[in-house]
Parts: C-alpha cells; sequence; structure tokens
C-alpha cells in the first residue's frame, strides 16, 4: 500500500508495542482537496477525530483488556497516535488496531456528547499553572502559526466541530502515504507485515497540505496574575530557521541548552547557588518545519535577574565561544542520556512516531551529533536575542 512500517526487534522482552500513528495533529487547520478547493477545518479537529476512532466498537478499551492489552491514544501538534502493549496475545490486539483505524463510524449525536468530554478536558488544562505558561509563551511567540494554540482547542472551536469536519479530516489525513505502524518488541515480523496488509486498509493521497512560513512575534509577555507562593516562567526565544535539515537543528540544539543551562551548566549552578530557582531549571526544544522554539522554565519570584544571568551567559559564550573538550563532554552525555532512555519499549515507539512526522530517522539525529563544531553553537547563541525572546509568567 506505501505505508511505512517500522520494526524494531527485541528479542527476549516479554512485552511488545505496537503504535499507528498519522501525520496529522493541531497544526493541520486547512487543506487542499483532490479538486483543488480549499478546505477549512476547526482548530481540535485532530484531537476530536482520536477520540472518535473508538465509536466503531461498543468498548473497544474493553476488547483490549480480554486480550491483556492496554491501549490508548494521543495527539500532538503533529501527530495522532494509537497505540498499545502487552505480554500476551499480541497478534490479535494488533489485528484489533488495524481494524479500528482503518475506517470512522460516528454520528452527529455522538460528537454533539463529545464536545462536552473534550470541554472538561480543556477545563482541566485551563486550570493547570504549567499547560498555561507554556501556551501562552507559544501565542507570544508566534501571531499566526498554528503552533499557538492548544491540541485541543478551544471551548468555542469545538463547537464548530461536526461530523463533515471529522470525515474531511480522515479521508485527508488517515492515508497510506501519511501514515506508519511502529512495533517493538519480540515479535515475528514477518507475521506483523502479514496481519497489516491484510487488516489495514487506508485510503490513497487525495490531499495537499498546507505549509505556514514563518510569522512575526505576537507580543514579548503575557502574564497571568495567580496568588501562589512562586512565580511559574517560560522564557522562549525563536530559533532562525536557516536550513531545512531538522535533525541537525534537533541535535544542535539540544546540545546548545545543554551547554547553556543544563544541570552541570555554570548558569545553572550560579542560579541555584544564589537561590533565583526553586526547582530544577527545564529546557526544551520545540520544533516543526516551520517553528522553532527554545524554552527555559522554572520557578522564581526573580525573573529579571534570571533574563539578566541567561543574557550575560549567552554573551560570555558568543564572546569567549566553547571550548571543544566541553562540546565533545556534552555532546557524550546528550547522547548517552536519549540511548539510555530509549531502553523503555514506549519511549521508542514514540522516538520512532516523531522522527517519521518530521520526515526523518531516530539514527539521523545521532549522526548529526557527531558533526557539531564550536563555532555552530556560537552562531545559534547570536539568536538568544531580546528580539527573538518572549516571556511567559504565571503568578503574583
Amino acid at each position: 500500500s506505501g505505508l511505512t512500517l517500522l520494526l524494531c526487534p527485541m528479542k527476549g522482552y516479554s512485552s511488545a508495542y505496537a503504535l499507528f500513528g498519522t501525520e496529522y495533529g493541531s497544526v493541520e487547520s486547512s487543506f487542499i482537496d483532490k479538486d483543488g478547493a480549499l478546505i477549512q477545518i476547526p482548530a481540535g479537529t485532530a484531537h476530536f477525530l482520536e477520540h472518535k476512532m473508538f465509536d466503531g466498537s461498543a468498548d473497544i478499551f474493553s476488547e483490549f483488556e480480554k486480550l491483556g492489552a492496554s491501549a490508548n491514544a494521543f495527539t500532538n501538534f503533529t501527530t495522532t497516535a494509537y497505540h498499545f502493549n502487552c505480554t500476551e496475545n499480541f497478534e490479535k490486539a494488533f489485528e484489533l488496531l488495524m481494524k479500528m483505524v482503518s475506517s470512522l463510524d460516528t454520528t452527529e449525536e455522538s460528537v454533539e456528547r463529545e464536545k462536552k468530554i473534550i470541554g472538561q478536558e480543556i477545563k482541566m488544562y485551563n486550570d493547570d499553572i504549567g499547560w498555561r505558561v507554556y501556551f501562552n509563551g507559544l501565542k507570544c511567540a508566534y501571531s499566526d502559526n498554528n503552533v499557538r494554540y492548544s491540541v485541543a482547542g478551544t471551548l468555542e472551536s469545538i463547537e464548530d466541530i461536526n461530523c463533515e469536519d471529522l470525515y474531511n479530516a480522515y479521508k485527508a489525513f488517515y492515508t497510506s502515504d501519511n501514515c506508519c505502524i511502529i512495533v517493538v518488541g519480540d515479535v515475528d515480523e514477518n507475521n506483523v507485515l502479514k496481519l497489516a496488509n491484510e487488516n489495514l486498509h487506508l485510503g490513497e493521497k487525495c490531499a495537499e497540505k498546507i505549509t505556514k512560513q514563518e510569522d512575526e512575534i505576537n507580543n514579548d509577555i503575557e502574564k497571568i496574575e495567580k496568588n501562589i507562593p512562586k512565580n511559574v516562567f517560560n522564557i522562549d526565544f525563536r530559533e532562525d530557521i536557516e536550513t531545512n535539515d531538522i535533525a541537525y537543528r534537533i541535535a544542535l540544539n539540544e546540545v546548545m541548552l545543554e551547554i547553556l543551562c543544563g544541570k552541570s551548566s555554570h548558569l545553572y549552578n550560579k542560579l541555584n547557588y544564589k537561590g533565583l530557582i526553586s526547582s530544577e531549571l527545564t529546557a526544551d526544544y520545540l520544533c516543526g518545519n516551520d517553528y522553532g522554539l527554545r524554552i527555559i522554565g522554572g520557578e522564581s519570584n526573580n525573573i529579571e535577574e534570571i533574563l539578566s544571568e541567561i543574557s550575560q551567559e549567552v554573551e560570555r559564550y558568543v564572546t569567549f565561544g566553547i571550548c571543544d573538550e566541553n562540546l565533545k563532554r556534552v555532546v557524550k552525555a546528550v547522547k548517552n542520556r536519549n540511548l539510555f532512555g530509549n531502553e523503555s519499549l514506549e519511549n521508542i515507539c514514540s522516538a520512532f512516531a516523531d522522527c517519521f512526522t518530521k520526515g526523518i530517522e531516530v539514527l539521523d539525529i545521532y549522526a548529526k551529533y557527531d558533526i557539531i563544531k564550536s563555532n555552530d553553537i556560537r552562531e545559534e547563541l547570536k539568536t538568544f536575542s531580546r528580539n527573538n525572546r518572549v516571556l511567559s509568567v504565571v503568578g503574583g
């Protein structure tokens, strides 16, 4: 059929993990259909569709449970995935998963009921401080890119979703060219391929995605007043995307963030020693084809001083550079962390799925670590400027 099937044999493992993923997440809000018409879909449709894919059976979760399998699903910016893990009856559970994602069967009445459930989910996330500070940062960083919106949409946008939207999205994005199957564990590869061919039936490509270009920063600061002991913050630095080599971008930014504010960094230890942070300093890299953010977060009532310390540390590296010995040490640490983190079958599946939606393979990133030069880090740190920075705060 042309669908990508990724198998990672793990001989001797007692459990197996399978994932069906489609390169369709919350950033997709429109597409061009086979007739050349522009089709708009409300924010939150990908996540809503994830919920409704379970409508085909009275209780498909019970069917998985009867087989001894634990099933679930998730949607993020670029991916919707359905997965299960088990220690027995893998082939029967895999067959059930393939049949489940091969069709959509829902009604307007079911859609209306689901709006109440997803509405409660959205309200729950809106009450989560970490969630609010994260997405407020994204809204500051981008004025138009859909990455600025919560994956589940808003209470207003989900009210606009109907059956036609869901069927349009399913037909456009649940196609052989746009999906993948990932299986990890001690399984028979030939049987997996046979079961996939027999039970998975997807349409062919019938839509063109619309890629947005980078847009302007929307707002440099967003604060939500809340009476909490410590302010929660995210400092987001937008990436100046100058290359389509997303594997290199991931490797470079992971290493750069570790050098700048990892636990062994000068900055982290200075902030900790001065009592400017009350917990760990987090550092994440969020990227897609048309967006890239380096996100530094934590808890503090001295955010202005933290901003000053970050600026000073960046300037120090830009001026004096990074010694090769330090770079080699950090590259080795980042590679080992990612390698041992992937001993979990679930983590392996998630890593493969994330790379699939980015058009790369996991090992592509590992190959890029070894070509990073000190000057590459230095040049990238120059983008940590005031013009590229936004601040999101929840607190007093």
